[in-house]
């Protein structure tokens, strides 16, 4: 897999381990990746209907792409 799908893959486990702050250095220094993830519904920050933290959290969707990945 290319580098930007290696990075992305990172990022995914990121949130799906230990959720990063929105504002933190690890979403700064990723901000594409996480624009990417977060564009393509791997992660959010919504919490419940209506509800949204200061977290990225991994999706169910997120979490399928993972395993996919670690098919390959």
């Amino acid at each position: 897999m290319e580098t930007t799908g290696l990075k992305l893959i990172d990022v995914l486990r990121r949130a799906w381990i230990h959720p990063f702050k929105t504002q933190s250095d690890f979403a700064r220094e990723n901000a594409n990746f996480v624009a990417m993830a977060a564009s393509d519904g791997l992660i959010t920050t919504k919490v419940a209907t209506g509800l949204y933290g200061d977290r990225w959290l991994i999706t169910d969707i997120g979490i399928n792409h993972i395993m996919r990945f670690s098919d390959e």
